[in-house]
């Protein structure tokens, strides 16, 4: 099936895409018969996206949608990390510019980077890397690593999700949930499936609570779920070429 499988049942599923169609989007509701949890997802063939950080320093983001539409977007989600302030937490690196340094932390246990438009996502080893990106943000915890649920993760407190993935595949999305905690998110996109066969191989939370906010380009209003506050940097996908 292709919402998602084990213990999490699809209540209900809608999909969408870009006008290149290389933009997917879908909306699920997933159930476990103790909590409902609404899924917003965008995702690609990794070689097929454009995907980069958009970052506004001092001055923050009003919500997702205005980073989408300033950067042709066709669907974003709030980025990594930051402090009141508006100052990042961990590496951050937009349009090739590094605008925070790497940080070694616990939390930081995972790194999303772009190179020549094509995401990567992967676990943190402690060191900084020594070759040029395009983009880059610290973040964590991992979620999901080789389509099994990371241990240990905080399961008592629910909150609005947002996550990076890979599939097996080779596609790579960006997603928000509405809401769980840290040990449901992760079970429950260890067994989602992006289509018969294709489970999310690696998965990567980022900042969530009242920066959890996706939007994308179509006209089914659901797309759009802005978060409460302003956002230093945001996560935004688009068809390669576009």
């Amino acid at each position: 099936m292709t919402a998602a499988q084990g213990a999490w049942r699809a209540a209900a599923q809608a999909d969408a895409a870009d006008v290149s169609g290389n933009v997917h989007f879908r909306k699920l509701t997933l159930e476990n018969g103790r909590t409902t949890v609404k899924l917003l997802l965008a995702f690609g063939d990794a070689t097929g996206l454009r995907c980069e950080i958009a970052a506004q320093v001092p001055q923050p983001f009003t919500s997702v949608r205005e980073a989408v539409e300033r950067t042709q977007g066709a669907a974003g989600v709030n980025g990594g990390y930051f402090q009141p302030d508006g100052q990042a937490v961990g590496w951050l690196v937009a349009n090739g510019v590094t605008l925070h340094r790497w940080e070694r932390a616990r939390l930081l246990s995972g790194v999303f980077w772009v190179q020549n438009g094509t995401p990567h996502l992967q676990r943190s080893d402690g060191q900084p890397f020594s070759f040029k990106v395009e983009g880059a943000v610290q973040s964590g915890p991992f979620l999901v690593d080789h389509a099994t649920p990371v241990s240990g993760l905080e399961a008592t407190r629910s909150a609005p999700r947002t996550f990076l993935y890979m599939s097996r595949q080779g596609r790579f999305g960006i997603g928000s949930a509405w809401s769980a905690t840290l040990a449901e998110t992760a079970s429950l996109l260890a067994g989602l499936e992006l289509s018969p066969g294709d489970r999310l191989d690696r998965c990567l939370n980022l900042d969530g609570g009242s920066s959890t906010a996706f939007f994308a380009r179509t006209p089914d209003p659901g797309f759009d779920a802005p978060g409460w506050a302003r956002l230093n940097n945001c996560v935004v996908i688009a068809a390669r070429g576009k």
